[in-house]
């Protein structure tokens, strides 16, 4: 997707989220996402489904007030540790490469009788 596209001028071939809503009093919305780089892909939104259904039906369509402007999300810091979370993640990590390194290590094939088998 290019960074030209933005909520004000979304390219058809950037979507890969389609949004239906269900006749009927039930207040259902499908939300169906594609998987697949546009516009190359099978374009059926069907690789992950979400439906949503609220009760009272006209709690759907609650006019919210919106600020109009973008909030940016951050992961807040940790500041009862003292900002080591990192540290203790990275040692935590660390210590599981290790204990894990050997099965990572490539079997050498055994050579029995002049034939070669692999483990």
């Amino acid at each position: 997707n290019s960074a030209a596209n933005t909520l004000d001028n979304a390219a058809e071939n950037s979507r890969h989220m389609a949004m239906m809503t269900t006749s009927g009093e039930d207040g259902q919305v499908v939300l169906g996402f594609e998987d697949l780089v546009r516009p190359g892909g099978d374009n059926d939104f069907n690789d992950a489904l979400f439906i949503v259904q609220t009760d009272p039906v006209s709690s759907m369509f609650v006019n919210v007030p919106s600020t109009g402007e973008v909030i940016a999300l951050q992961a807040a810091p940790a500041k009862l540790l003292g900002g080591k979370i990192s540290t203790l993640m990275f040692v935590i990590l660390l210590l599981m490469l290790v204990r894990v390194k050997p099965w990572l290590r490539l079997q050498q094939p055994k050579v029995i009788y002049g034939v070669v088998y692999g483990e």
